[in-house]
């Protein structure tokens, strides 16, 4: 049985911790609210950029471009995004569940043939992958303690490049969407070749309702590489803010459970201490009743 005294430094043990987790809630929730605003102001840019693209695209380009044309897929990338710290609840979780559900199984020929391979973002991801023994082509860790854009920028061309030079025949990308503070969604979108633009690609030409100089293969090509760049930039933005809120509720949970177990050892102290002073009142009146007595 704990004594007093050990109850007494469990509680106190207890309360440290939920100082802690409160810090930490509140840490995240400061920077959430910086990477929120980030967000929006970013995907007015991401938004209008994508408009461009699909407004001057049209059908006769799409085997023209090299990001646009469709390959026979005998190689495929997944870049994986996770964090690099845990205690943000089911964030990396989830994304793990995702590709053993759903990757893995549908991919599996790939794996089995050693022709899938991962980039891994994030410390979490990188000891999944190489737990489970699946090929890893890169790894980048503690992005995120210092996040750029220039991070994007080098990132976009290294996997690029990569593509251009065939190492690749597409490349995915697995990560959290934030949706608000309290709803991510994990999502495998395809990065190259680009499919997002070809959904929206209209079989009128384009220069019916633009004029476009010098011409539209010239212009396409110029701004695809600034899409790409900056489809990664939203990932990478994405992923933070929901390891942000995902932390953020984390450790609201744990302050709250932390109250639960302050407030039952707290009984069990105090009941442990009433019984003491009962014991020693009974063996005052005992010894008291023995003296008279006698």
């Amino acid at each position: 049985m704990p004594s007093l005294r050990d109850i007494k430094n469990r509680i106190q043990g207890v309360k440290n911790t939920q100082q802690i987790t409160k810090a930490m809630k509140m840490v995240a929730a400061a920077r959430l609210r910086k990477a929120q605003q980030n967000i929006q102001n970013f995907n007015n840019y991401f938004t209008n950029l994508d408009n461009i693209l699909s407004d001057i695209s049209d059908i006769n380009l799409v085997n023209e471009n090299n990001y646009l044309k469709q390959r026979d897929i005998h190689k495929i990338l997944f870049i994986l995004v996770t964090s690099d710290r845990g205690l943000c609840g089911s964030f990396n979780l989830n994304i793990f569940r995702y590709i053993e559900c759903e990757i893995l199984p549908v991919y599996k020929n790939y794996f089995n043939e050693a022709n899938a391979s991962f980039i891994c973002i994030g410390r979490k991801g990188f000891e999944y992958i190489r737990k489970n023994k699946l090929i890893i082509d890169k790894k980048y860790l503690q992005l995120f303690s210092d996040l750029k854009f220039d991070i994007a920028l080098k990132l976009s061309e290294i996997i690029r490049d990569d593509y251009l030079d065939f190492k690749y025949d597409q490349v995915n990308i697995i990560y959290n969407e934030f949706l608000s503070t309290t709803k991510s969604q994990v999502k495998c979108e395809q990065f190259l070749p680009i499919i997002s633009l070809k959904h929206l690609i209209s079989n009128v030409d384009s220069s019916e309702k633009f004029i476009i100089e010098p011409d539209k293969y010239r212009l396409i090509k110029s701004i695809i590489p600034k899409y790409l760049n900056s489809k990664i930039w939203k990932i990478l933005l994405d992923s933070y803010a929901s390891e942000l809120a995902s932390r953020m509720l984390s450790m609201e949970m744990a302050t709250e459970n932390t109250k639960e177990i302050i407030r039952i050892l707290s009984l069990e102290y105090n009941k442990k201490r009433q019984d003491i002073i009962t014991r020693e009142i009974l063996e005052i009146v005992s010894g008291a009743n023995a003296l008279l007595n006698n």
